[in-house]
């Protein structure tokens, strides 16, 4: 019998290549998972983060400009001494671009824009249970925090020492600072900066029992390279540290409508003054807002070619291969309804 104690030549390269086709199959099969696997995952990071962005924001919009007793008040009277964009409530929503000076503090990328929401946002008041005074509020007692504010001091009706607060009623509202809180029973007792109330020939200073009192607040959201070197969308809400919310999120864009136009949409960028009350006696307010949302995903190189895609009524081609998405939604502005 003929014993085999090698390999020709041609028998090797027979199996050599046997072996490189096999293996090239197995190399392009494990790109070709790869490459789905990175589609995916970008797109399901893109679509978590745009749909948490969307809720995010959304939320404070249908808020926007709530006086806290009732939607838009014809009269609002800003009593505080400062005044930036963080305390024109006057104006329930501004949009800034980023290289505005008017939110230069806040580091925003460039080329991205600021969106500024301002009202008691969360809902929540106490009424009156004393005509106003001349300095002071007397509230009934809703709830007790135990040393819950900044300063160590106890958080009563949601109300610390020092901060912005609305009074309003039917007709009017007037943000002010509280320079106290004392608790007294079952009722709370605010002590203001300025002197006002209590004279019933200056009305719209004049506050009868049922007018409620609540926390005022400006939540701005905005787009900022965030801790993995992304760009990030950021909330920061009065003067409190801003917090990185969703990894992703490259800008936004904000259109808006009146009630007397409320078929067309116009950009909301740096139309500051009269965005939320046009003129009181016009009765023509903002009633819906229109939000766009950018959101890229992580990796690069995951397209075969740049992705065309359309982002504030614009055609714009990418300058990578990254996924991107673009998540469009429109708010109607619950306060502002006529």
């Amino acid at each position: 019998m003929y014993r085999q104690n090698g390999l020709s030549l041609v028998e090797l390269m027979i199996a050599i290549t046997l072996g490189l086709i096999l293996m090239g199959g197995v190399i392009q099969l494990f790109l070709s998972s790869r490459e789905s696997f990175q589609v995916q995952q970008s797109t399901s990071g893109i679509q978590e983060s745009g749909r948490l962005a969307s809720e995010f924001i959304n939320r404070d919009l249908r808020m926007a400009g709530f006086t806290g007793f009732r939607g838009r008040a014809p009269l609002i009277k800003n009593k505080l001494a400062s005044s930036t964009y963080k305390t024109d409530y006057e104006n329930g929503i501004s949009v800034f671009e980023s290289k505005d000076a008017k939110v230069a503090e806040l580091g925003a990328l460039n080329d991205t824009r600021v969106l500024v929401i301002r009202g008691v946002v969360d809902g929540v008041g106490s009424e009156l249970i004393k005509k106003a005074e001349l300095t002071k509020l007397t509230v009934g007692l809703v709830s007790t925090e135990a040393k819950a504010c900044k300063d160590g001091g106890d958080k009563i009706n949601g109300i610390c020492k020092g901060d912005t607060l609305m009074i309003s009623d039917y007709q009017k509202t007037i943000v002010f600072q509280a320079s106290n809180i004392t608790l007294k029973g079952t009722a709370l007792e605010i002590s203001y900066v300025g002197t006002w109330g209590g004279d019933l020939f200056t009305y719209d200073e004049y506050f009868m029992p049922g007018a409620r009192v609540s926390v005022a607040r400006t939540v701005t959201y905005f787009i900022k390279e965030g801790t993995s070197k992304r760009s990030s969308l950021f909330q920061k809400i009065n003067d409190e540290q801003s917090v990185e919310l969703l990894e992703g999120v490259s800008n936004m864009a904000v259109k808006f409508n009146r009630s007397k136009t409320s078929s067309s949409y116009e950009d909301a960028t740096g139309k500051m003054d009269g965005l939320w009350v046009q003129k009181p006696t016009e009765h023509n307010p903002v009633i819906s807002v229109k939000l766009e949302l950018l959101v890229e995903g992580f990796s690069d190189n995951v397209l075969e070619e740049k992705q065309v895609y359309d982002f504030d009524g614009k055609t714009v081609t990418a300058t990578d291969r990254r996924l991107r998405n673009v998540f469009s939604t429109t708010v109607a502005l619950r306060n502002q309804l006529p």
